[in-house]
Order: structure tokens, then C-alpha cells, then sequence
């Protein structure tokens, strides 16, 4: 975080106000997405003496990785309110809205996470794969740069990335201290309930081969 401060907020100034805790509203949320998806991905194959011997369901195998992961992302916020104390960004009720949207990426790390760990016991390349995604993610998604900052016409496309409403609403409620758009809220309804059915479905429908494909 220092590192891309010193960039984006001297050496390129991106002339958003307060750059170090806007950036940290925006790499938080998508740190967690990051490293919970890039663990759980593992979370079947590297459990394979539970898969293949012991009955069990096979969802809290993802769920513990996200859960731990969630746990650390709720001490790395503790950070940001020092910092936006540092800055004299105001801290006003609004902030604990922070928990529920938490709480929503939460339920899509998970989604993706059953997916990608379903995915994984048949497809080992799919970690390389993701890999680079994250890679290209990042840049894709207003955590160093403001989406006020791009062409108009290049919004519609960042409105297909499920990342850029929520870390937006994280922006907005940490940094702006303003609810979400109502647009934006939908967008991250209709993003959830896509990844939860995606993410449960395929998962349904790889599990009976795991404990052959594990074993």
C-alpha cells in the first residue's frame, strides 16, 4: 500500500483527495476477494484425506478458508481508522455499514470459491489461470484510479466487473461517508444471486467425482 501511495498519490498524482485511504477503501475489499479465492481454490484438493475417507459436507471446506480469510480482512479494516483519522477524514455513523457490505462479499468470495474449488480437482491449470486474472483484476476495478478519472465510454464496461460496485460502495460509505446508488445496490444484488446460483451448481455437480478425483 505505501508503495502504490508514493506512486499514485506523488510521483503520479492521481489528484484524488485523501489517496491513501481511498486506496485502502478500494485494496482492502479486494485483497480479501483476492486471497480467499486464490486459497479456497485449493481447499478440496488439499483436504483430500477428508474428501476420500470421511463423510462430510463438502462446502465447509471452502467456508472455513473464506471464514478465515474473512477474519483477517476484519483486523486489516482496523488499520483504515486510524489512517482516515490521520488524514481528518470524518468518521460518521454511516461507516458501520461497512459490516453488511462486508458481510455481502463475504457470500460472494464463497460463491466463486465453490466454483473455482469444484472447478480445481478436475482442471489443475485453473490456478495459473486465476492467477493471472487477479493480476489483470486489479487494474480493471477503481482501486488505484477514480472511474471518474476514465471515458464515459468505457463505464458500461466496468459495470460488468461484479468487483467495481462493491468496492465502490465501500468508497462511498468509508470515504464519502454516502449510501450506495440504488442502481448500484442492484447491480450487487443481481451479481450475488448470479455467483450463489453459478457457484452452487457447479459444485453439485462436480462433488460426486471428488473423492475418485482426490483419492
Amino acid at each position: 500500500m505505501i508503495v502504490m501511495s508514493i506512486v499514485f498519490g506523488i510521483i503520479f498524482p492521481t489528484g484524488i483527495p485523501n489517496y491513501p485511504v481511498y486506496l485502502l477503501c478500494g485494496l482492502l475489499p479486494w485483497r480479501f476477494f483476492q486471497v480467499a479465492t486464490t486459497q479456497s481454490l485449493q481447499s478440496i484438493v488439499n483436504n483430500s484425506s477428508l474428501v476420500s475417507r470421511v463423510y462430510l459436507p463438502r462446502q465447509i471446506l471452502v467456508l472455513s478458508t473464506v471464514l478465515a480469510n474473512l477474519m483477517g480482512t476484519l483486523i486489516e479494516f482496523s488499520i483504515l481508522f486510524p489512517l482516515m483519522l490521520a488524514f481528518r477524514v470524518p468518521i460518521r455513523p454511516i461507516v458501520l455499514l461497512f459490516v453488511p457490505l462486508l458481510l455481502y462479499e463475504f457470500l460472494l468470495v464463497f460463491a466463486v470459491s465453490l466454483a473455482l474449488s469444484a472447478l480445481f480437482v478436475f482442471y489443475r491449470d485453473l490456478m495459473h489461470l486465476w492467477e493471472v486474472f487477479l493480476n489483470i483484476g486489479i487494474w480493471a476495478a477503481p482501486v488505484m484510479y477514480s472511474l471518474n478519472q476514465l471515458p464515459k465510454r468505457w463505464l458500461p464496461f466496468y459495470g460488468l466487473n461484479p468487483i467495481v460496485p462493491m468496492i465502490l460502495s465501500f468508497q462511498n460509505v468509508m470515504l464519502y461517508a454516502t449510501f450506495p446508488r440504488p442502481l448500484t445496490l442492484v447491480q450487487m444484488t443481481i451479481n450475488l444471486l448470479a455467483a450463489l446460483g453459478i457457484g452452487i451448481a457447479l459444485f453439485k455437480h462436480f462433488e460426486p467425482r471428488f473423492a475418485d478425483e482426490v483419492a
